[in-house]
């Protein structure tokens, strides 16, 4: 989870998205998927 945002301020943005997807595969609790899922669109969006 900090891994994925340390990316993100990096500008390592397919790194950040690889982390966040396998934090999602964890199937982790409810309030932060949707944290990682807010993340992973912006991400996406920014491409």
């Amino acid at each position: 989870f900090i891994l994925a945002r340390v990316y993100e301020k990096l500008e390592e943005d397919k790194k950040a998205i690889q982390i966040w997807e396998r934090y999602l595969a964890l199937n982790p609790d409810r309030k932060y998927v949707r944290i990682a899922e807010k993340h992973l669109k912006r991400l996406k969006d920014k491409k």
